[in-house]
């Protein structure tokens, strides 16, 4: 997958920090790793379409590395109003803004989760207020998942091992809004979903020669490694589905090994590789929906390419996701996101990593409604049943 090759060397390594900028955030893992005490609290609501509406969607905007542009922006579509750069409006007394490139967003009871890689911490906010709560240092924190009263994250920042740095993945209660315990996991651990209280996390080990190839399972209940599975090098993402089914994107070596799409079944214990390649993904009821690049290695020409698959039979129904042409509109696909209550689907453009970026909402028959521009490099979407104020 060429495009992954190129956004490693052009754009992803503006989220990786300097050697010495490891070493000071190892400090701040050891002190995240000590268990506190919690009084108990009821479990949060956690996000459910069925319990509701979708009444709009949060948009995280990376940002480039080293300016501290990420930007969080917010979109009601029961009024269809687009606010961009809304974690300051909604906070102007934090000068600092939102922090240095946000890497994942995700909604879980009444709070918003933003995980900021670069400034080492997870923002927690008020979901439909939009104000700041509390953010917990991690350091080199990647993405979120959400089991039962707490949030799980994933970081690179581990200890060190030679010139091998471990990856963690860090408990915080979402009540005290408290960092509590760590397990420490794979070589540059990336996305994570929780399913029947456990926790799946893929590693990249991009740092590491031949690359991470496991897929470890974490009980959510003691924090302990159960299994670990080998399946693909270079692991960067990972969704489930309704059967009990992850589907898991490597992204390969860059030469000899070629990216694919790889279906794990946690009721066998088994995985299947689909020989399809994606860059990135989202499921939403049985239709697993992904686009994929490649470039011309003469000209460097991209080439897109989206597809659907059907999650319950693992077999591709469709090649297209967009069918008016309009795909031609997108310069440099990003994120990909589907409304659990419309099916409308909503497609970012990066466009050139430096300049404001824009999200196109296509109706679930893949034609065009609307376009916006966005921040700078946007990323990642969470839906929220719950309208911002």
């Amino acid at each position: 997958n060429f495009r992954v090759f190129t956004n490693l060397f052009m754009f992803r390594p503006m989220k990786f920090v300097s050697k010495l900028a490891l070493f000071a955030t190892v400090l701040i893992a050891l002190a995240s790793c000590k268990t506190v005490e919690v009084l108990p609290d009821p479990e949060p609501e956690p996000f459910d379409p069925e319990k509701g509406k979708v009444k709009g969607f949060y948009l995280l905007n990376e940002g480039p590395m080293g300016a501290n542009k990420a930007t969080l922006d917010y979109c009601s579509l029961a009024d269809g109003t687009y606010t961009k750069d809304i974690f300051a409006k909604k906070n102007p007394a934090l000068v600092q803004g939102l922090g240095d490139v946000g890497n994942d967003v995700k909604a879980y009871g009444n709070k918003l989760y933003t995980v900021v890689n670069n400034s080492n911490l997870v923002e927690i906010s008020d979901l439909t207020t939009g104000k700041h709560l509390e953010n917990v240092s991690i350091p080199q924190c990647r993405n979120v998942a959400f089991e039962g009263k707490y949030a799980y994250v994933t970081a690179y920042g581990g200890r060190t091992e030679g010139n091998k740095q471990y990856g963690i993945v860090t408990r915080i209660d979402t009540t005290s809004l408290r960092a509590i315990k760590s397990c420490e996991v794979g070589f540059q651990p990336e996305q994570i979903v929780s399913l029947n209280s456990k926790l799946y996390v893929v590693n990249s080990g991009w740092q590491v020669d031949g690359y991470d190839n496991r897929l470890i399972v974490i009980d959510a209940a003691t924090m302990e490694i159960e299994k670990e599975y080998e399946i693909a090098v270079n692991m960067t993402k990972i969704v489930a589905d309704g059967y009990g089914v992850l589907w898991i994107i490597s992204n390969g070596d860059y030469n000899t090994i070629p990216a694919s799409l790889y279906a794990f079944d946690t009721n066998s214990n088994t995985f299947t590789n689909t020989n399809i390649s994606a860059a990135a993904m989202t499921v939403c009821g049985d239709s697993l929906y992904f686009y994929n690049s490649s470039y011309d290695p003469v000209t460097w020409a991209a080439t897109f390419n989206y597809g659907i698959i059907n999650v319950k039979s693992k077999s591709k129904i469709s090649d297209k996701i967009i069918t008016d042409g309009t795909e031609s509109a997108i310069t440099t696909p990003y994120c990909i996101a589907v409304n659990p209550t419309t099916r409308d689907i909503f497609i970012t453009d990066a466009k050139d990593y430096s300049l404001p970026g824009s999200v196109h909402c296509y109706s679930k028959a893949g034609v065009l409604k609307w376009s916006q521009t966005t921040g700078i490099i946007p990323g990642s979407i969470a839906f929220t049943t719950k309208a911002l104020q």
